[in-house]
């Protein structure tokens, strides 16, 4: 589930756009993520969800940090005055445990292991609706894992821009 409890990590519902994020430690193809629920898959009608594939391991080389990380996204907020979603944002962070105090960690992203798929029709998933008549609903199926090969079909190339806008096109046209 999402931060907040919801279904997905990132939700804009008045744009029906959804975005679950995964990240595997592998530093080769093909990554494998773990989907906690036969729900987190499972697309609105008439929104558009999407899965962000990403490797990325804790390295005291690596170049990003999760405290400058958070700065930075503070610091565009201030900057373009967005206030209300920089109070948002802190507040978030707060009760998601984290302290500016804590200590911090580098990370490095292997870029060529980053993708986002458009989580459609013949998308690799388990949704409550495919297992209806097989399985005794007293049985929790719970958890599974996907593994990210001959997925170029659902991939979506943003080369440099990848933003809600790309999203929110891609939503307009398939929906």
């Amino acid at each position: 589930d999402g931060p907040d409890g919801s279904l997905n990590d990132f939700n804009w519902t008045n744009l029906g756009i959804h975005i679950e994020v995964k990240t595997s430690s592998r530093q080769a193809q093909p990554l494998v993520h773990k989907i906690s629920s036969l729900n987190q898959l499972n697309v609105q009608e008439g929104h558009s969800l999407f899965l962000f594939s990403m490797s990325a391991r804790i390295d005291a080389g690596g170049q990003l940090s999760l405290n400058t990380l958070i700065d930075e996204i503070a610091a565009g907020l201030l900057d373009s005055g967005d206030y209300d979603n920089l109070q948002n944002f802190n507040d978030k962070l707060i009760d998601y445990g984290w302290s500016p105090l804590q200590d911090d960690f580098n990370f490095i992203v292997d870029e060529d292991l980053v993708g986002i798929y458009s989580v459609v029709g013949g998308f690799p998933r388990i949704v409550p609706s495919d297992l209806n008549d097989i399985i005794d609903q007293r049985i929790d199926v719970g958890s599974y894992e996907i593994t990210m090969t001959g997925l170029d079909n659902f991939r979506i190339y943003y080369g440099e821009d990848l933003s809600l806008n790309l999203l929110q096109n891609h939503h307009n046209t398939n929906t």
